[in-house]
């Protein structure tokens, strides 16, 4: 659900909002009125599916008329492929690595970055996990305990979990320095980039 409010002392008309769909997830918004007084508040619904492995969220294309001005506005939704991941637990040293090593090259995205917080790997996962990040820890998986494990698949319409991309997730902590090195792979290149990124913003420093 998205809300729409108007801080203004004189109405917005012309009120128009259109998705600009991202390749990979499928936005419908229901339809608002063009008109949204001083002080008023109105909401819009949203139904999202994800159809494919993607690279960048859509977004919405905000028009309308504020006294002698038109304005325009482009607002990213925030939509990464994690929110449509499920948890991939349960599985053995083996079986993770031998998915892990399957894939490398192209479909990994890796990076170095200082920790905000006293570096903890059960803290940083927590911590992804309130931001949306849909997978399962694996405890005992890497052979160092300080490192994280994780892994899941994202969940595609009209698809069981068993056709649906991995995705997984090492996060190799540096205790001494508070630095970790984030490597994420998947079944597609770009969008371990997105999830990499996520990760990274989450827990390192600005």
């Amino acid at each position: 659900v998205l809300y729409y409010g108007n801080k203004a002392p004189t109405p917005l008309m012309q009120f128009h909002v259109a998705v600009e769909q991202a390749e990979g997830v499928s936005v419908q918004a229901s339809i608002v009125p063009q008109s949204l007084q001083p002080r008023q508040q109105m909401q819009q619904m949203l139904q999202v599916e994800c159809t494919a492995p993607f690279a960048k969220p859509p977004a919405l294309r905000l028009s309308f008329a504020g006294g002698m001005t038109n304005r325009s506005l482009l607002i990213k939704l925030p939509l990464a492929p994690t929110k449509f991941c499920q948890p991939l637990g349960g599985l053995s040293q083996p079986a993770f690595f031998e998915r892990w090593n399957g894939l490398g090259g192209p479909h990994e995205a890796q990076a170095v970055c200082d920790l905000r917080e006293k570096p903890q790997n059960m803290n940083l996962f927590n911590e992804l996990s309130a931001k949306g990040l849909k997978l399962a820890v694996l405890p005992g998986i890497d052979p160092l305990p300080t490192n994280l494990v994780a892994s899941g698949c994202l969940a595609l319409k009209g698809r069981q979990q068993s056709e649906c991309p991995f995705v997984m997730l090492r996060i190799e902590i540096n205790v001494p320095q508070s630095k970790a090195r984030v490597t994420v792979r998947s079944t597609d290149g770009g969008m371990s980039q997105f999830i990499l990124r996520e990760v990274v913003e989450t827990v390192g420093t600005a």
